[in-house]
């Protein structure tokens, strides 16, 4: 489950829960999840999990994947799990299905990445991982790189996952005085253009 496909859509699109149970039945689907941004409740978020970058291709250029989806409004990204910092053998997944499983997940997206950005996330996530260190209520973090079609200026675009108790642990835990994030959100401010971030809770369907 190396490859997810990310789907920014407008609830009034009519997406019902018949919608989702029949992307479980296409070929190469590991699993799909569910939520709504907790900054907008107005958007779902649907991300689905698939076992290779063609099925995963295949998904999110099917216009119909959504009833009255054209394609024009909603965003889908393809990512893949960077498995660097994680080793070869598969501690990406691992870690994914980890954060997926969290109460809440922050989904940090970054554009026009610059070489080196990437490792920043790496280090950032390695830091919060500290024992020592590691803020309360969060649950470990993940990097992904988005695949192929990337639109015009966009550069490399990476999105991190990072679990949580709830939006405000995150809070609590950007707001604490000398801790982790603090010191080191400056390694997520460099190298990198505009960003983007919400929260979700998701669940399986």
């Amino acid at each position: 489950m190396s490859f997810a496909v990310f789907d920014l859509i407008e609830l009034g699109d009519g997406v019902g829960p018949e919608d989702l149970d029949r992307i479980k039945t296409k070929t190469g689907c590991a699993r799909v999840l569910f939520g709504r941004k907790q900054e907008d409740k107005r958007i779902g978020v649907v991300l689905t999990q698939w076992e290779s970058a063609d099925t995963a291709w295949e998904f999110s250029r099917n216009k119909d994947r959504f009833p009255g989806d054209t394609g024009d409004g909603n965003e889908s990204r393809v990512f893949e799990v960077q498995p660097a910092m994680f080793g070869e053998d598969g501690g990406g997944s691992v870690r994914l299905e980890k954060v997926l499983r969290a109460p809440c997940v922050e989904v940090f997206t970054a554009f026009q990445a610059q070489d080196g950005f990437g490792e920043n996330v790496e280090r950032f996530l390695r830091a919060m991982d500290v024992e020592e260190d590691k803020p309360k209520g969060y649950h470990g973090g993940v990097v992904l790189l988005q695949k192929g079609d990337v639109k015009g200026g966009e550069g490399k675009v990476y999105r991190a996952l990072l679990g949580w108790d709830s939006v405000e642990a995150h809070s609590r835990a950007k707001g604490e005085e000398g801790g982790v994030i603090g010191r080191e959100i400056w390694l997520l401010r460099e190298r990198r253009g505009a960003v983007d971030l919400f929260h979700v809770e998701f669940k399986e369907v």
